[in-house]
């Protein structure tokens, strides 16, 4: 199943299944986003065709941390985000990155340091930031220098 893109669709359908039926149900929902935190972060969701299967799942992890005050939850749904944040899909990348914008100025400071942790090593990992931050490497130097020293 490593190379196959058929394959590898169906199963994200199912993950993304699994997260549909039983929705705001903790004890399926954390272990589920921490799960595919580790497929995003091990490169093996990495082909571009299942970019729309993601923002999917991307939809109903939002879905599922919207107003939510468990920190745990909320702070797999960050490794979610930052995994979908170095994908190549400018589309995708974006929501991920939005969404993690969303939560660095949620109310628990944990959330708030995690984020600014993941942006910060996703921003320096990144190879091109160009489609995601338009004032070039001067304004990147800025976020990334922003992000590191605020006492979050």
């Amino acid at each position: 199943m490593k190379g196959d893109l058929n394959k590898k669709s169906i199963f994200i359908e199912k993950l993304n299944a699994i997260f549909k039926e039983n929705a705001k149900d903790d004890r399926v929902t954390i272990p589920l986003m921490k799960t595919i935190e580790l497929l995003l972060t091990s490169d093996y969701l990495s082909e571009e065709g299942l970019a729309p299967k993601l923002m999917e799942i991307h939809a109903s992890c939002v879905s599922e941390c919207n107003k939510s005050k468990n920190i745990v939850k909320l702070l797999a749904s960050i490794g979610v985000f930052a995994g979908m944040m170095m994908y190549e899909n400018q589309e995708l990348c974006q929501k991920a990155i939005r969404s993690l914008l969303f939560l660095l100025y949620h109310t628990f400071p944990k959330v708030r340091v995690l984020t600014a942790e993941k942006l910060y090593t996703g921003l320096l990992t990144m190879e091109s930031t160009d489609n995601i931050i338009p004032g070039g490497e001067d304004d990147n130097d800025k976020i990334v220098e922003l992000l590191s020293e605020t006492d979050w």
